[in-house]
């Protein structure tokens, strides 16, 4: 094994003189080319380096969290909100005042395949584009041009996403619009498009009972 050997692994193992601080006081090591540093310095280095990675871990994971806290309460808000719905006109009126303002959706449209006496619902018929994505329970996410809806959804829409909910004659789309072309997309994590699915469904069970 060569000096350089030992200069080499030292480098690269700093931890190794962790049990006996005292040596790293009586060590010198050529670090550089044209710099002598202590291996103290070294260990300083590393770790004022590992301590800016985890300082930004840390920092990403809160934000992360904060946002979660804020998305669960806005989620408890609106649920109080459909659960206050004593027919479908509140509900659809719940869907197109309140549900639209907690999320800062750009667009809320309500498809229907049945005629519903509510000025914010559309029919579609059986030939409609959107007759396409009428299944129950099944949720689409995409761009309005994907799955050729323009003439349904504002000029400024990019993505989109369809969510099935209800059955029988209360079967209906929700289609919720984003100028952001990233913000619905299948490659992502849907838990919170699920969720108010499961939580608009369990309101329209009741009118259908």
């Amino acid at each position: 094994m060569t000096e350089q050997n030992v200069i080499d692994y030292l480098e690269t193992h700093p931890e190794f003189f962790n049990d006996n601080p005292e040596l790293t006081h009586k060590i010198q090591l050529n670090f550089s080319k044209f710099k002598t540093s202590s291996l103290v310095e070294k260990c300083i280095t590393n770790l004022k380096t590992e301590n800016k990675k985890l300082k930004f871990v840390m920092a990403t994971n809160l934000s992360i969290s904060k946002d979660n806290v804020e998305l669960s309460k806005r989620v408890h808000s609106l649920t109080l909100e459909i659960i206050k719905s004593r027919d479908l006109d509140q509900f659809i009126d719940c869907l197109q005042y309140k549900f639209k303002d907690l999320f800062t959706f750009d667009e809320v449209n309500i498809l229907s395949s049945k005629a519903v006496d509510n000025a914010f619902i559309t029919k579609f018929s059986d030939s409609d584009k959107v007759s396409s994505f009428y299944q129950e329970g099944k949720i689409y996410y995409g761009t309005k041009q994907q799955h050729h809806l323009e003439s349904i959804c504002n000029a400024d829409i990019n993505s989109i996403v369809m969510i099935n909910i209800g059955k029988e004659e209360n079967h209906m789309i929700v289609l919720i619009g984003s100028t952001n072309a990233d913000r619905f997309t299948p490659d992502k994590d849907h838990y919170f498009i699920n969720n108010l699915q499961q939580i608009m469904e369990h309101k329209l069970d009741e009118f259908n009972q």
